[in-house]
Formats: C-alpha cells, structure tokens, sequence
C-alpha cells in the first residue's frame, strides 16, 4: 500500500487541476486581462493582483534567471546519462533513475507545449515588446520550477559523495524551488489561478516521478536480498 502512496497523491493532485481547469471557463469570468480577455476567477484573481501591487520587472528578471539554472540541472542530468551511455557501451546499461528523469521532463515539456497551443488564460500584464499577452495557465514557471528542481533534488544525492553534501544540494534545490513559485507570484506576471495550477500539475508529475523511483529502489532492494539468499 505505502508503494501506492505517490501515485495516488499524484493522481488527487491531477483530479484538482482538472477540475480548476474547468471551472476557470464557467466561474465569475471576466473581461480583466488586456485586451479584454477573459479570466475565470475574475475576481479573487484582480484582488489578489492588485493586493500584491502588480508587476514588477525586478523580481520576474529573477525568476526568469533561476529558471535557467532549472534547465541547467536538466542539461547536466543529459550530459551524465549521454557519458554513461558511452562508457558502457549500450542505452540499456545507463542507470534507470535517469530514464525515469528524462520521462519526468518528457511530461513537463509536452503539457508545457500543450498549453501554448491550447489557451486557458492570458497573462495580467502585456511585456515590453508584446502586441498580445502570452498564455499564463498553468504557470509554466512554477510547474517547470517544480519538475527541475524537485528531480533535482530526488536524483542528484544518489550521485554524491557524502550524506552532507546530499542534504546541501536537496536543500538547495528545495531553496530555489520555493524562490522560483513564490516569486512568480509576486512578480505580478501571473494570476493566482496560474500559480495554483502550476503546483498542482508540476507536484502531480513530480509524485508520480517519486512513486516511480521509489519501486525502482525497492526491486533493487528485493533483487539483492535474492541473490544473498541464493
């Protein structure tokens, strides 16, 4: 039962997103973005961006930055499996957890490119050099920050030296992961809905990500019980 656990968290966390998604097309819609597009949630959503004092270009800056360093941690994650893949001499050989990792970011990219394609929502605030403001549901940034930091932090001590060093870089990962959600919503580039859909879809993948490696820990644990058996 406790393998299920994870999974079963993601797939609550994914039922809620669904269900935010729909009700954003039928629940106090209004014209508030640019342009007069609508936004569900109109007004809790204009409240809270006008609560927060609307955008800032300083703190989105950071956040876009710190979202760099996510895609940077992915890039690195690549560039080990691709040396492990050469040095052993067959894709097969690379060790699993990467696999599992590129699937996570898989994920995340296809529902990223999804919802550029199909769009919910429209950002609050129109970018230098923008005729038309950009789609903002679910916050690709906080869904993103979640995915790359959060692998980061499940797969990388697996890879270091020490238990110190470990906890560093989880805690570290955890660290510019909270920055990197807290501070898009406070940079006023999003709506709360956007905020609240980008951590339900980005903690959904990243549970089922954990479910995932944890199985993979506990055959490995059973395999070697097996062969000490034998």
């Amino acid at each position: 039962m406790q393998r299920k656990i994870p999974f079963i968290l993601s797939g609550i966390l994914a039922g809620l997103f669904l269900v935010l998604l729909i009700l954003l097309f039928v629940v106090d819609v209004g014209n508030i973005a640019p342009l007069e597009g609508k936004v569900g949630f109109s007004t809790i959503n204009q409240e809270v961006q006008e609560s927060i004092g609307g955008f800032k270009s300083s703190l989105y800056s950071l956040t876009k930055w710190s979202g760099y360093i996510g895609i940077l941690s992915a890039a690195i994650f690549a560039c080990f499996g691709l040396a492990q893949w050469v040095k052993r001499k067959s894709l097969l050989r690379v060790d699993k957890e990467l696999f599992l990792l590129a699937g996570l970011y898989v994920a995340a990219i296809a529902f990223y490119f999804l919802f550029e394609v199909f769009v919910i929502n429209v950002r609050p605030v129109l970018l230098a050099g923008e005729t038309l403001p950009e789609p903002s549901f679910p916050s690709s940034h906080s869904m993103l920050a979640i995915v790359l930091f959060g692998g980061a932090a499940l797969t990388l001590p697996r890879y270091l030296p020490s238990r110190s060093s470990a906890i560093a870089v989880s805690v570290l990962c955890w660290a510019l992961m909270l920055f990197t959600v807290v501070g898009r919503f406070f940079s006023g580039v999003h709506w709360l809905t956007d905020i609240i859909g980008g951590i339900l879809l980005g903690s959904s993948l990243l549970l089922a990500y954990f479910g995932f490696l944890r199985s993979l820990d506990e055959r490995t644990m059973e395999a070697l019980e097996a062969n000490e058996v034998e």
